[in-house]
């Protein structure tokens, strides 16, 4: 991975074990990191863990299916950091059921947290990102932790599956929508 010095990256899903190990790695790797977690708390010890190694970081709490809190992590991370370079939409959640006993209430769950979720994220990181792209010749990333259940299918996590599978088709659209709109992807 090449140096992250200067950059600033915003993980969701930051208190987790997925989310804290890409901060720590980001972090290790000279990012400045804005710690995005629904448990406040989660992302604070991720936060404290973190500048125990002298490194740039944020808590936010941030619910991903909610566009105005979305809106505002942005915003903050803009206001402390000064720019947005890379978007990692790792939150999700999966309630294991079978199909059969799945209700539509955590069927929605887990397209909202995992696919609107990732959707949001892209749209409301966009215009930030296109702006520090244009100040460094590394451009801005957008990375959508996916899982193996988007491919493979997992017993007993239907909506999982789906929605995990959906946001790995979302990079190669927005490559093709920038490249529409004239800017490098």
């Amino acid at each position: 991975m090449p140096s992250l010095e200067k950059k600033v990256a915003l993980v969701t899903g930051a208190g987790g074990r997925v989310g804290a190990a890409i901060c720590h790695r980001l972090s290790r790797e000279g990012a400045f990191v804005i710690a995005a977690d629904l448990n406040f708390d989660s992302a604070s010890k991720v936060a404290e863990q973190l500048r125990q190694g002298r490194a740039g970081v944020l808590p936010i709490q941030l619910d991903v299916t909610d566009q105005l809190q979305w809106r505002s992590a942005v915003a903050e991370t803009l206001r402390v950091a000064s720019g947005l370079d890379i978007l990692v939409n790792n939150a999700g959640v999966a309630h294991i059921k079978s199909l059969e006993a799945m209700s539509v209430d955590k069927w929605n769950a887990d397209i909202n947290v995992n696919l609107n979720g990732a959707f949001l994220g892209i749209k409301e990181s966009l215009n930030a990102m296109r702006e520090s792209a244009k100040r460094s010749p590394s451009g801005a990333s957008i990375i959508n932790i996916a899982s193996v259940s988007a491919l493979v299918g997992s017993p007993g996590m239907p909506a999982y599956s789906a929605s995990k599978g959906a946001p790995s088709s979302v990079p190669r659209f927005r490559g093709r929508h920038c490249a529409f709109a004239g800017e490098a992807h």
